[in-house]
């Protein structure tokens, strides 16, 4: 009798279901209890197969077990098929503007480690991405640099007078901009911008940032200890120590080496946390060491998958215990992020760099228990800490976080910090001490000529300012002549060529003339602001100081700027005889440019004052220095919205200043932004608003030789 009526019997395991309970309705029933006509609770396996050990299949289009009705929840193949499905419709949205940057629905596929894929902009996962402490948004800079205006009422960050943000918003305020057709000028910027110098679009914009890569596809606990091959990996490593670390020699190489070695042997799990974070720094930088014109995007995506994985590494010892591996990550960052728009991460990871070396007393080495090396290290990275003060202060005209009087100049001592040929580590480390001195002198410069760029208005006589401008260029002038001969700043009219030298010494000397010319310009500057201010009303005397000695200054200024925009034009024809005497298209590009606005705002000053014979040059020759300076942008160029942007601004500007002094035509379109709005932003990449571009090597701008 049981059986023919299995369905009758009792189950065997009563506390499957307790007595007195409803069975739940279900819409379909399981294949044996349809067969039987018995009652099926529509679980998988339902409780009558269960216990007669049947096997249990229902039949539904889905082939998976249907839903008890009243339940709230779905079965996760139809959840998956929906999410699927929501995935497709987001990705052909992305698809449609790929200029934007449009977060994809996390995948539950497992994502690739590789650094292209990591990379890709269509694999970007807000759910896996780096800590959101440095997930923050980029300034309101989209990939290089376009940002909406704002008034300057409404900022959120501060860039004082010895900023480029500063200065190129006092040219266009000095210039009398048209408040009318802002949108017209919008759109037809936004259309240059999406034109390379080919005149081809560039269907890949190189929407690289850090903070914005942040927001992509970041790097996962599973990946976090990955690493390249090992020939790409000693590759980048080899790229490093033998160009980046020859301009900041403070990581010592042989120390370096024997944990990289270390890591190799016994995996990098074995490997400290703020030291794996240092290598992909590194591997950051290295990555970004390119051609002396702008890279391609993937470049940059690559370099950034780096970055994030370093921040993945170190993210949970950033307010721990300091250590020096720590400090040096802080450091590095600065080093690559300067690369890019992210100016509120590069003033981040400064502070924390600056804190760390006060809590470490690197300011103050005593400890007789260091051995010789250690303290030679604690002291470049005290070093390296100042040198990033100076420039970023001049670059964000911001107060120093390191005051003057914080400060002894003291030469490092000979320990080689690389293995590289004894004359090139000399050289390297002169170029070191030189540029410490000359960091000095940028820090008076702050200070007397900028006010400490704390924004406080000042008033100071005629002659107190043209004595202060010429007890600057005195230190400057004593700086050079103190420079040894290898080191000479390159002069106006010189070639440049190897000659019995190294490349890499001719390649600091480059890089140490453009510092000073920068120096020079930085010093200068304010000559002009002090006379195109328009509510300067001057008096006799101050008109016959600017015919004689203002005059000085003013052709000095012409003369430095000239230095600037030829060596540049030198080094991209030295690089089409595969001659990288620089190799940095992200220097090359800011000092042109930089000097250019100096140049422009000569210009507004001989038409302001157009009755005094200011300098013994032409304003057609000043003109033709600027179209120089564009020619270089041009040549600059492989894609980089970047510059694109400069050479856009540069032309606006010019069209102005021509139609202003009818020598040449109007401009076609509107110059319609307003002097208080952040137009500087939204026309140029923060990135090279600046004065000195980048102390340490910025990633995308060192020029390196071939790998072997």
């Amino acid at each position: 009798m049981a059986s023919e009526h299995p369905d009758i019997q009792p189950s065997t395991d009563h506390s499957r279901r307790p007595p007195g309970r409803k069975r739940q309705r279900v819409s379909v029933a399981c294949r044996s209890c349809r067969t039987r006509k018995s009652r099926c609770d529509g679980s998988t396996p339902c409780s009558t197969c269960y216990d007669l050990g049947f096997d249990c299949h229902y039949e539904q289009p889905s082939q998976s077990a249907p839903v008890a009705a009243g339940s709230d929840s779905l079965h996760p193949s139809i959840l998956d098929q929906r999410l699927q499905t929501i995935e497709k419709r987001l990705d052909s949205l992305v698809s449609i503007d790929r200029y934007r940057v449009v977060p994809a629905v996390p995948s539950p596929v497992a994502t690739s480690s590789s650094v292209e894929q990591l990379a890709a902009p269509s694999d970007r996962n807000p759910e896996t991405q780096t800590d959101p402490a440095f997930s923050r948004r980029d300034d309101g800079v989209d990939g290089m640099g376009a940002v909406s205006l704002k008034d300057e009422g409404d900022e959120e960050e501060y860039f004082g007078e010895s900023s480029n943000v500063a200065f190129l918003r006092f040219i266009v305020r000095t210039i009398g901009c048209s408040n009318n057709g802002e949108e017209t000028t919008r759109r037809q910027r936004t259309d240059t911008l999406a034109q390379s110098k080919h005149g081809n679009s560039n269907p890949h914009p190189r929407n690289c940032t850090a903070t914005q890569q942040l927001n992509g596809n970041g790097q996962t606990h599973e990946n976090m200890h990955s690493l390249p091959s090992k020939e790409d990996a000693d590759g980048m490593v080899h790229l490093y120590f033998t160009t980046v670390n020859l301009m900041i020699p403070c990581i010592h190489e042989d120390s370096f080496r024997q944990m990289y070695q270390y890591m190799w042997r016994h995996g990098p799990q074995r490997m400290s946390k703020p030291w794996l974070g240092s290598l992909n720094l590194i591997f950051a930088i290295a990555k970004n060491i390119i051609t002396p014109t702008s890279p391609p995007h993937d470049r940059a995506f690559a370099s950034n998958a780096f970055y994030r994985r370093a921040m993945d590494l170190v993210k949970t010892y950033m307010f721990g215990p300091i250590s020096l591996d720590l400090m040096q990550v802080f450091l590095l960052a600065v080093v690559y992020l300067e690369g890019t728009t992210s100016s509120s991460l590069v003033w981040t990871f400064h502070g924390m760099a600056v804190k760390s070396a006060y809590q470490l007393g690197l300011h103050s080495i005593t400890s007789a228990d260091i051995s010789e090396i250690d303290c030679e290290i604690r002291r470049r990275l005290w070093h390296w800490c100042v040198l990033n003060d100076r420039f970023l202060s001049v670059a964000y005209g911001r107060p120093p976080l390191i005051p003057l009087s914080h400060v002894r100049l003291q030469t490092c001592s000979s320990h080689p910090f690389s293995n590289m040929p004894v004359d090139v580590h000399s050289s390297s480390l002169a170029y070191f001490n030189a540029l410490m001195s000359l960091t000095y002198i940028i820090g008076s410069t702050v200070d007397q000529m900028y006010g400490q760029n704390l924004g406080f208005p000042s008033q100071i006589s005629m002659s107190e300012f043209a004595r202060r401008i010429s007890e600057l260029q005195w230190q400057l002038a004593q700086w050079q002549d103190n420079l040894p001969h290898f080191l000479k700043t390159i002069t106006y009219g010189e070639t440049l060529n190897c000659g019995p030298i190294s490349l890499e010494v001719t390649r600091l000397r480059v890089l140490l003339s453009l510092r000073y010319q920068g120096a020079c310009v930085l010093v200068l500057r304010p000559i002009l602001r002090q006379f195109l201010t328009p509510s300067f009303e001057p008096s006799l005397s101050q008109l016959n100081w600017l015919q004689s000695h203002g005059a000085v200054f003013v052709a000095d200024l012409v003369q430095k700027c000239k230095d600037v925009i030829e060596l540049s034009k030198n080094i991209l024809v030295a690089s089409k005889e595969d001659k990288n005497l620089l190799g940095a298209w992200w220097f090359s590009c800011f000092y042109t440019f930089n000097s250019s606005l100096a140049v422009i705002g000569v210009l507004l000053l001989q038409k302001s004052w157009d009755t005094i014979h200011l300098l013994p040059i032409m304003p057609t020759e000043l003109r033709a220095v600027l179209d120089t300076a564009m020619e270089i942008l041009l040549d600059l160029d492989g894609g980089s919205k970047t510059i694109v942007k400069c050479r856009d601004t540069l032309s606006r500007l010019l069209a102005i200043v021509d139609s202003k002094r009818g020598t040449d035509e109007a401009p076609t379109s509107p110059f319609t932004l307003t002097p208080s709005s952040l137009w500087a932003w939204q026309g140029l990449d923060q990135g090279l608003l600046r004065f000195d571009a980048s102390l340490l090597l910025a990633p995308e701008t060192t020029n390196i030789p071939d790998i072997p």
